[in-house]
């Protein structure tokens, strides 16, 4: 696969986003209720990047050398840690204020590769006390970092448990689970033999729970209990997970086809069958099942969050769309040259455009959105869609080809609209 830059860069965002700030602590002032640090993006650990004001609020969850700390107590416990420990915030950021508020806020051993080898990744099978683990980002004490595409990690009753987010302390090794997402602390080994997968050992180390993310489509919904065709576990595909040893006995192992989500007091009255829904929570502690996992949202992707992309073959098409109007585009979807995309990818979920009874047509989100034309040697912005579609109607009529369109925003199968507040448009 060949791929090139494409970034725009919104100074008013039409969405919100969450953001990550790590850097070592300068100073702690309890009495402004924030912390100071010296910013050093990703997984640097020197040169200098400026400082930032950490703020809290009675939200913000602390965990601060591997162990749990009431909201109350957090400011007062992080400024006990020496100056220069590493900490890692994520939150948001209100432009008017030009203020950075932590939703959780990590300290000392709780930053991966602060003093322990760290990995993230997803549970992919389970063994007795050895997990194995997909999609591994190494991070060493050392500092460098690295992709392990699987390794195992072994865990002892000594290995410490926590849940992102969920401070009741009642985790143990037993609540670790294939499908859930983790990030480990503890010694690394590399492999031995050629045969033999790399071990991290955390068998003095710790384990925290990330909150994970299922998609599939809705094969029930009843009594609190949503029924999943499961597609995908932290976007991989679900095939690559081993399920022996969820259920309570074997005959209630995690079933994929029927994946039962526990979803409690959340709203999914009107969820449908069939519809692609995406769920962030937690997987069920091992050998305990059903129910398979413990919602904490339930996205209904069916007219909202998803990914359209559509490509066409060699040089493009001059013919991708039927209609261009200052209100919407509708799709050529029939052509011969269509290319290998024509898809709306919906929480990991993709739905093929050409198998639609309804014209696929693509129309303004907001009043205000960004959308992008890179062809011909320049690249042009638009936050006006009618002024986006008169510039590439004037391009094909100029002779200019339309090679791949991505589109973010919402899709309703009902009647083929797919509601976009980004559109990015390739010619040629």
């Amino acid at each position: 696969v060949t791929t090139e830059p494409f970034i725009s860069a919104e100074v008013e965002p039409v969405m919100a986003k969450d953001f990550r700030i790590r850097g070592p602590l300068i100073r702690v002032d309890e009495a402004n209720d924030y912390y100071r640090i010296a910013v050093r993006p990703f997984y640097n650990r020197d040169r200098r990047h400026g400082g930032v004001n950490i703020y809290i609020d009675e939200n913000t969850h602390f965990e601060i050398n591997g162990n749990e700390v009431p909201n109350e107590e957090g400011l007062a416990t992080l400024a006990q840690v020496p100056q220069a420990t590493a900490t890692v915030a994520f939150g948001t950021f209100d432009r008017e204020a030009k203020q950075f508020t932590a939703a959780q806020v990590l300290a000392g051993s709780s930053v991966p590769g602060h003093d322990l080898d760290a990995a993230k990744g997803v549970i992919i099978a389970r063994e007795g006390n050895l997990l194995t683990v997909k999609g591994a980002t190494l991070i060493r004490d050392t500092g460098t970092v690295s992709f392990r595409d699987t390794l195992q990690v072994q865990l002892s009753d000594n290995t410490q448990v926590v849940k992102a987010r969920d401070y009741d302390g009642m985790e143990t090794i037993n609540s670790l689970s294939p499908g859930q997402a983790i990030t480990v602390a503890g010694t690394f080994s590399d492999a031995s033999a050629n045969d033999e997968l790399p071990v991290l050992d955390a068998s003095e180390g710790y384990v925290r729970m990330q909150l994970t993310a299922i998609a599939g489509h809705v094969v029930s919904n009843a009594d609190a209990e949503l029924a999943l065709n499961l597609q995908a576990i932290q976007a991989r595909p679900v095939d690559l997970y081993d399920f022996t040893g969820t259920g309570m006995d074997p005959s209630f192992d995690a079933d994929p086809g029927n994946y039962q989500v526990n979803t409690g007091n959340l709203m999914t009255g009107d969820i449908e069958v069939n519809d692609p829904v995406r769920v962030i929570g937690f997987v069920q502690d091992f050998g305990q099942a059903p129910a398979d996992f413990d919602a904490w949202s339930v996205i209904d992707y069916s007219d909202a969050h998803s990914h359209l992309v559509v490509s066409w073959m060699n040089d493009g098409t001059a013919n991708a769309f039927t209609e261009m109007t200052e209100s919407q585009l509708t799709f050529n979807l029939s052509g011969d040259d269509l290319g290998h995309y024509h898809h709306v990818a919906q929480g990991g979920i993709r739905t093929d455009l050409t198998q639609s009874e309804n014209s696929t047509t693509l129309a303004p989100k907001f009043e205000r959105g960004i959308y992008g034309i890179k062809g011909n040697g320049s690249i042009m912005l638009f936050t006006d869609f009618a002024e986006f579609s008169a510039e590439l109607s004037s391009r094909i009529s100029d002779g200019e080809l339309i090679k791949l369109v991505h589109a973010q925003g919402g899709y309703t199968q009902s009647n083929g609209q797919f509601s976009a507040y980004k559109i990015s448009v390739i010619t040629q």
